[in-house]
């Protein structure tokens, strides 16, 4: 196994757990702010999905060389939050999924002398699989907080 498909393989695991705690989420906490932060539960899935479309953009680029970009996170946040905030939660859920799938099938075409070569490969799936984790704790926390 190469360091790229380990990767994929947690990316795929900490996905599905994500899944799992979207699909069960109640209605009435899906847009109530304060899951993360002052994100609704609804923008933290606008927050994963704009990075997730940035991930396969850069994908396609890493062969080419591309550089290290410097992002300026509040502001990348707030545009991927902005950007779909008239999408209801089974569209913000439905593209999450859309956009999770397709970074895994840009994942698995890369060749393994290039994901040896470029690190960036593995290291994107890396950062993703935190932010499921991260992000569907918090979720859960957030739901469990809300019952009590």
């Amino acid at each position: 196994m190469t360091a790229l498909s380990d990767a994929l393989t947690q990316y795929e695991s900490d996905f599905a757990q994500l899944q799992t705690v979207l699909a069960q989420y109640p209605a009435s906490l899906r847009t109530e702010p304060g899951a993360c932060g002052d994100w609704s539960p609804q923008q933290v899935v606008a927050h994963l999905s704009g990075w997730l479309q940035e991930g396969k953009r850069r994908y396609k680029r890493f062969h080419t060389g591309t550089g290290k970009i410097n992002y300026n996170l509040d502001a990348f946040n707030a545009v991927s939050v902005r950007k779909r905030k008239d999408h209801n939660w089974a569209h913000a859920v439905a593209e999450l999924e859309k956009l999770a799938f397709e970074l895994a099938a840009l994942a698995r075409q890369v060749p393994d002398e290039r994901s040896e070569r470029d690190e960036r490969y593995q290291e994107w799936l890396n950062i993703m699989a935190a932010e499921f984790r991260e992000h569907g704790a918090q979720l859960v926390a957030f739901r469990e907080q809300k019952k009590a």
